[in-house]
C-alpha cells in the first residue's frame, strides 16, 4: 500500500538489543552480554547482545537477511541507542573482559558490513544516542546518523553547530517535525543545513503550513545537493553565546551561497550585518534577500543587513547567486 502511494517503505530497527522474554534469548541465553546471575540492569526491559560473540553477529545478520531478502524495505533506521554498562562476555570469559568494549563494537562493524555489501541498494541510517555511535566507523558503512532525538529546531541549532566541528552537514540526520517551538520555515531551514527529510503527520498539517515548507522544498530540489552535500560549510555565529546562530555553504566553484541567520535574542530591535564566508572577493552576486548586487569582498567584510525587528527565534534564509 505504501508503494502504491509512489512512496518507499522503511524499518527502524535496535538489533543489538533483546529482551529476557524473547525467542532469542530463551533459546540461546548465553547471547546477552550481562552476567545473568547478578540481577543485571535493564533499559527499557532490555540488555546488550554479545556482539563480542561472532555466533551472535552471524545470528543477528541471519535474521537481519532473511527479514530485508523477504520484504521491499529500501531504509534501515538503525538504532543503536543501549548504554553499555553492566556488560559481560560469557564468550569471552574470565580474564579477558577488559577486551569487551571494543571487541564489541568490532563485532557491530562487521555486522554492518555483512548487511551493507549484500544489501548496497538500502539506505542504512545510523543512530547514535545512548550507544555513541556516531563515528567514522559506522560512517564507513552508512552514509548518515540521527544527530539526536531532540527535535526542537532551537535545540537543534546548538546540536548541529557543535557536531559540525567534527562532521560535515550531509551526515547529519536532520528533520523537520511538529514541534510547536518554531514554525515550519524556520523547521525547515535548519533541516536544509543537514540530510533534510521529514518526521510529522502530513495529514495534520494546516495549508499555510505546506506552503511554507513547499517553498523551503523548492530550494532544497535547487540547491541541497550542490551548496549543502558538495559544497564548503562555515560557522559564521555560534548559538553557544546566546545570541545567534548562523551559518553559510557555499558550492565549489562559488557560485552560490545560502546562509541561515536564527536571532535568539528577546531583544527585538537590532543592528545586524551577516558577515559571510567562502565567496569569490571578486565576483558579483545578487542577494535574493535584500536585492543588494555587490562584490563577494563586500559580502564578506561589510555583510547583508539584517537590522530590522527580529522577533525571538526568526529564521532569516540568504541566497547569493554569481551575475
Amino acid at each position: 500500500k505504501i508503494k502504491e502511494k509512489g512512496m518507499r517503505f522503511g524499518l527502524w530497527i535496535e538489533p543489538e538489543m533483546a529482551n529476557f522474554d524473547s525467542e532469542l534469548i530463551r533459546s540461546h541465553p548465553e547471547y546477552v552480554a550481562v552476567d545473568v546471575e547478578t540481577d543485571p540492569y535493564l533499559s527499557r526491559h532490555q540488555v546488550p547482545l554479545d556482539f563480542a560473540n561472532p555466533e551472535v553477529v552471524d545470528t543477528v545478520y541471519s535474521m537481519l537477511e532473511k527479514l530485508l531478502s523477504s520484504y521491499p524495505i529500501e531504509y534501515v533506521k538503525w538504532d543503536h541507542n543501549r548504554l553499555l554498562d553492566d556488560c559481560y562476555s560469557g564468550y569471552l570469559g574470565e580474564g579477558r573482559q577488559g577486551e569487551f568494549y571494543h571487541a564489541n563494537i568490532l563485532g557491530y562493524y562487521r555486522l554492518a558490513k555483512m548487511l551493507t555489501e549484500r544489501f548496497p541498494n538500502v539506505h542504512f541510517q545510523g543512530c547514535s544516542s545512548g550507544g555513541g555511535r556516531f563515528d567514522l566507523g559506522t560512517l564507513f558503512y552508512f552514509p548518515e546518523i540521527w544527530t539526536s532525538d531532540e527535535n526542537d529546531p532551537v535545540q537543534r541549532l546548538f546540536i548541529q553547530y557543535g557536531t559540525s566541528f567534527a562532521y560535515p552537514p550531509c551526515v547529519m540526520g536532520a528533520h523537520v517535525n511538529d514541534s510547536l517551538v518554531t514554525g515550519y520555515k524556520t523547521k525547515a531551514e535548519v533541516a536544509f543545513f543537514g540530510s533534510y527529510g521529514f518526521e510529522l503527520d502530513p495529514k495534520k498539517i494546516a495549508d499555510s503550513e505546506v506552503a511554507e515548507i513547499k517553498n523551503v522544498n523548492e530550494i532544497f530540489k535547487k540547491y541541497h545537493d550542490n551548496v549543502v552535500i558538495g559544497g564548503d560549510f562555515y560557522r559564521l555565529t555560534s548559538p553557544f553565546d546566546g545570541k545567534a546562530f548562523a551559518v553559510n555553504a557555499v558550492s565549489k566553484d562559488k557560485s552560490t551561497a545560502i546562509a541561515l541567520y536564527v536571532n535568539l535574542l528577546k531583544r527585538t530591535r537590532q543592528r545586524t550585518y551577516l558577515k559571510l564566508k567562502g565567496l569569490e572577493p571578486s565576483a558579483i552576486y545578487r542577494c535574493d534577500f535584500c536585492g543588494t548586487v555587490m562584490c563577494g569582498e563586500y559580502f564578506m567584510n561589510v555583510g547583508v543587513n539584517l537590522s530590522e525587528m527580529m522577533e525571538e527565534f526568526k529564521s532569516y534564509f540568504i541566497i547569493l547567486e554569481k551575475v
